[in-house]
């Protein structure tokens, strides 16, 4: 039975919520998964017990989350001696334009270029405007950028920054953990664990 550990840091609950997703579906093939929050101490964690390991963080103001960038750097040795994997969760990630899903790649590609990792499979996956959740400072930012960057922004399929909105498509994430799981049996599939996790009609 393989073992799995799925570390992520998020801001707003989303990068939670893809965390919790993965897990459960990995779970489904018998694999023993174990979920932490980067954010939180983990005093009894030991890479040395699990197979494999994924770490999901998104994108805030250009940049991933410092902790889950100082996980990659304090167990580097140990993720490259296993199946390991990177997702990487934007707004950029849901554009309809191929620059913003550039854009996207091009973050992720930073994170792991600065950490020196390299994974398995590494993704970018769509993300989620929570504006309920935001300060009032940031409504009236979002609101401020939505009247002057609305045509732009339409465009590119960003409809209404002062509404919460979901973007990431759960089916594309159950199919890169089922390629995920294929390979820690040892039988991947061709392609299943490559290409982005976007929003439906958003790319690949």
């Amino acid at each position: 039975m393989a073992r799995v550990l799925i570390a992520f840091a998020t801001n707003e609950g989303q990068t939670a919520k893809v965390a919790e997703t993965l897990a459960g579906r990995i779970g489904e093939s018998g694999a023993r998964v174990r979920v932490i929050d980067l954010a939180d101490e983990n005093p009894d964690l030991n890479l040395s017990a699990v197979d494999a390991v994924i770490v999901a963080a998104s994108v805030h103001a250009g940049k991933h989350q410092d902790s889950a960038a100082r996980f990659v750097r304090d167990h580097l040795d140990q993720l490259a001696a296993k199946r390991s994997a990177f997702l990487s969760v934007s707004l950029y990630a849901a554009s309809s334009e191929e620059g913003g899903r550039d854009r996207a790649d091009e973050q992720m590609k930073w994170f792991l270029d600065a950490t020196g990792w390299r994974p398995d499979a590494a993704q970018t996956i769509a993300g989620a405007v929570r504006y309920s959740t935001f300060s009032r400072p940031w409504q009236w930012i979002m609101r401020g950028a939505q009247k002057i960057f609305g045509k732009e922004l339409r465009k590119d399929g960003w409809p209404d920054l002062t509404t919460d909105r979901e973007f990431t498509d759960w089916t594309s994430l159950s199919r890169f953990a089922d390629g995920f799981c294929a390979e820690l049996r040892g039988s991947p599939t061709p392609g299943s664990v490559s290409g982005a996790v976007n929003a439906p009609g958003k790319g690949a």
